[in-house]
């Protein structure tokens, strides 16, 4: 373990409880927390990279230091190369420190070319719970939000990783250029399998590309639950104290701030780094759950 980095962290946080209804049969409850932290990267023990080392490219190897913290940013940084379009080859072009759009062959690699986009770690986030009580029944609805951070889009994996990896590949890659005049109507580069390493070298720009900067704000329905206290005059007669009977609903429903609609929960928005589909994890599964609470 190495203390390579050192951090300035600030926030605050809120806490809000109401009752709107009270009265002897209703009862109406909302709780509202708020959170807020911003924390920036103060000093570096290890300089960090946001480009591909490609000083061995046989092996293709990444720049290690990739991950690390950058002086002057958050935690998080995801940093990207500005986006020129395809050129007439359905190659990637990008615009480099000059303003100048240039294919991927002629851009000479430099942590410069890269811009900062934005942090994979919400800055906001917080929770709403609603809780309504009624006689035996209570129900309780619970929504959280995390707002303001950003994401890499998982569908810059492209045909090297099913190829080499077996990997799945999202199904915008079914847009890929196939004949000029196609990168008029589409950023998806050309698939060359017959040379996987110069696909690999080319798609890494595509994939690093702010055009696959998204925003991971996003609104969750976490869980929504609805108890019935069973009567004590049914339960005394068979030796029971109190009884409860509980449904649990989760993950019902989420809005997300992306154009793609993808969910932020089932990516990993916290690689600030590459886009790649070990990124990408299984959607959250709707659950129910039926329960029953005995005390004797």
């Amino acid at each position: 373990m190495i203390n390579y980095a050192e951090m300035r962290n600030r926030g605050v946080e809120l806490g809000l409880n109401v009752m709107p209804i009270k009265t002897e049969d209703f009862v109406w409850d909302i709780g509202l927390n708020f959170s807020y932290n911003q924390n920036k990267i103060t000093d570096v023990r290890v300089e960090a990279a946001m480009s591909v080392n490609l000083e061995k490219p046989v092996s293709g190897e990444f720049d290690s230091r990739a991950g690390l913290p950058v002086k002057g940013h958050p935690i998080g940084r995801i940093f990207a190369y500005r986006w020129g379009g395809l050129d007439e080859e359905g190659l990637p072009q990008v615009i480099n420190g000059d303003g100048e759009t240039v294919s991927y062959k002629d851009v000479v690699w430099s942590d410069d070319l890269m811009e900062y986009q934005g942090t994979s770690v919400a800055p906001y986030y917080g929770s709403l719970s609603n809780n309504f009580k009624y006689k035996n029944f209570n129900l309780g609805i619970n929504f959280t939000y995390k707002l303001g951070h950003k994401m890499r889009s998982p569908v810059s994996s492209g045909l090297y990783d099913a190829t080499i990896n077996y990997s799945p590949i999202h199904e915008s890659y079914a847009n890929y250029w196939k004949q000029p005049g196609d990168e008029l109507l589409t950023d998806v580069p050309a698939m060359r399998s017959y040379d996987l390493f110069e696909m690999w070298y080319y798609q890494t720009y595509y994939a690093n590309a702010d055009i696959n900067v998204l925003d991971a704000s996003q609104i969750r329905l976490r869980d929504v639950n609805l108890d019935y206290e069973i009567p004590k005059s049914l339960l005394n007669s068979i030796g029971i104290q109190s009884a409860t009977l509980r449904f649990q609903a989760k993950n019902l429903w989420y809005w997300a701030a992306n154009d793609l609609n993808l969910d932020p929960e089932a990516h990993d928005t916290t690689d600030g780094y590459w886009g790649n589909t070990s990124s990408v994890r299984f959607p959250l599964p709707k659950t129910f759950i039926l329960g029953l609470k005995v005390n004797f």
